[in-house]
């Protein structure tokens, strides 16, 4: 056999090889995954997490049941996992980590009824606590092993519920009741390092500010489960405007913010409500189903682009790598 032969077949074995090396590589695509825009939401009632088609609203259901009780704000980890707060039973509530495919629950810890968590760039986990009955409420830190502290508690804080990070980089949480140091029904700026905690609104028009989100580096959306309404908030100085109110929304819990810019909105009347911010219009995306009462949400957002990829390009004359 020729030595152009030869070395054409390592070429070709060589393509298999690798080519079989980078199938291994790519994970499968199950039904049940989740991808950028796919919409999670927990229902109070049926102890269920249900992944929502963000073009169609085809329900589909993740997990229910174990050790989910009342689930209430979720978020979603590096790894693809899902971390829901549990507000529980008898002001004793948990956080628990549900993979998305397989339905698997692990609790993170059991403690204070827990209402919304978000992600921290350590991982910890900081999580709204809202237990009535004890002496403390806020915002707890929660390692990933189940061990926990108080980021910050009482002040301005009374009945924690919404949270998300605001463009600082900071938290902003969503507070319907009056604490030690009031106001009642404000939106406040914590410092996730020290805890100390700022007034961004207050009254004016909340009647029960429950959840809050970001819109852009002035403003933050708020929703209020009493007047029934997406709000605005100017943070520089506070001011409050109506989006949007009244018609579907009519028992609003958890809000999140697409890549689009639209508004989610659970509702416990009508489900999971699509708000335009830009003039206020309202359609329901998903309702009946799985939906009993929906409670937290979230948007699944997209992976930061991949670094030290290697490409694999076939040629005529040969395999190249090439590190992108």
């Amino acid at each position: 056999m020729s030595q152009d032969y030869l070395r054409t077949r390592r070429r070709i074995v060589t393509i298999i090889m690798l080519l079989g090396l980078c199938l291994i590589a790519i994970p499968s695509l199950d039904a049940a995954s989740l991808l950028p825009g796919d919409i999670v939401v927990t229902d109070f009632d049926t102890s269920a997490l249900i992944k929502v088609d963000p073009l169609t609203g085809d329900q589909e259901l993740i997990a229910q049941g174990g050790n989910l009780d009342r689930p209430a704000g979720l978020t979603m980890d590096s790894a693809g996992q899902l971390i829901v707060a549990d507000i529980g039973s008898a002001s004793l509530g948990k956080l628990i980590k549900v993979d998305p495919i397989t339905g698997d629950q692990t609790v993170i810890v059991s403690t204070h009824s827990l209402v919304e968590p978000v992600i921290d760039a350590n991982g910890d986990y900081l999580v709204t606590a809202n237990a009535p009955g004890y002496s403390a409420y806020g915002v707890k830190r929660i390692t990933p092993l189940g061990d926990e502290t108080w980021l910050s508690s009482n002040g301005y804080l009374e009945s924690p519920e919404g949270i998300c990070f605001g463009v600082d980089g900071h938290l902003l949480v969503a507070d319907p009741s009056s604490g030690v140091l009031g106001p009642e029904d404000d939106i406040l700026h914590i410092n996730r390092t020290s805890g100390v905690q700022s007034v961004i609104s207050a009254n004016n028009l909340f009647m029960d500010p429950v959840d809050v989100a970001v819109e852009d580096a002035d403003h933050i959306f708020v929703l209020d489960d009493l007047l029934n309404a997406l709000l605005r908030v100017v943070v520089s100085n506070g001011s409050q405007s109506i989006v949007s109110s009244g018609n579907l929304i009519s028992n609003p819990n958890t809000m999140a913010v697409e890549a689009s810019g639209m508004v989610l909105i659970t509702d416990h009347a009508n489900g999971l409500l699509r708000i335009d911010p830009s003039d206020g219009s309202q359609s329901v995306l998903s309702s009946g189903g799985y939906f009993s009462v929906p409670q937290g949400l979230y948007v699944v957002v997209p992976e930061p682009a991949a670094t030290g990829l290697i490409m694999i390009v076939v040629t005529t004359c040969g395999l190249l790598i090439r590190r992108k």
